[in-house]
């Protein structure tokens, strides 16, 4: 009798719809296309490796350095696509999509160190005294292994980049935060063909 009494005052508690209208929002927020981003793509062969470098140039990059030095993390992604052209009779089915990767990184604070810490979700970590360094290599992925394909028929291929940045990450519950202050920033689709050995 009273645990039914708990459950209906609490759904008369006028807490219960803000709390589903912030996680309904929150499930569904929308990353917002930052105006300032510019993406450089590179793509090129390796002997039999397709290698990628992808970097972000973000004129406000040192505007969440203070939410860096309070204890905040940030997070940056990069997405490839691996795209065959189409040709002959089918081309007008569109390029064959072959492949999809992400890395994505993870930037902090290490007060014990002193450092500027990179975490990156598949090849490890690197720390940095210096911001100015931390962000010199926060923001690109260089010569990241992207596919294995015939080197004698490379050019019939290309590839796709995208880059998404979280100046703030939020870790749950907390990440329902972002709703309010629209903080997942991304680049639009860009595009570069593959070069014999050149790279950025």
């Amino acid at each position: 009798m009273n645990f039914a009494c708990v459950v209906k005052e609490t759904r008369k508690s006028s807490l219960t719809p803000v709390l589903m209208l912030v996680f309904f929002f929150g499930c569904f927020s929308i990353p917002k296309v930052y105006p300032l981003f510019n993406t450089v793509l590179s793509a090129r062969m390796d002997n039999f490796e397709l290698k990628v470098t992808a970097a972000l140039e973000w004129d406000e990059s040192q505007e969440f350095i203070p939410s860096l030095n309070d204890g905040f993390k940030s997070e940056i992604s990069f997405q490839f696509r691996l795209y065959k052209k189409a040709k002959g009779l089918f081309a007008f089915l569109g390029d064959q999509l072959i492949l999809e990767k992400e890395e994505s990184y993870t930037g902090y604070r290490d007060f014990f160190s002193q450092t500027y810490v990179i975490q990156k979700k598949n090849s490890g970590y690197s720390e940095y005294g210096s911001i100015f360094d931390f962000l010199k290599n926060y923001f690109v992925i260089s010569n990241y292994r992207l596919a294995e394909i015939n080197r004698d028929n490379f050019s019939e291929y290309y590839v796709q980049a995208r880059i998404g940045l979280s100046p703030v990450k939020f870790e749950p519950p907390l990440h329902i935060i972002t709703l309010f202050g629209s903080m997942n920033l991304t680049s639009g689709w860009i595009r570069s063909d593959i070069n014999a050995s050149e790279g950025l």
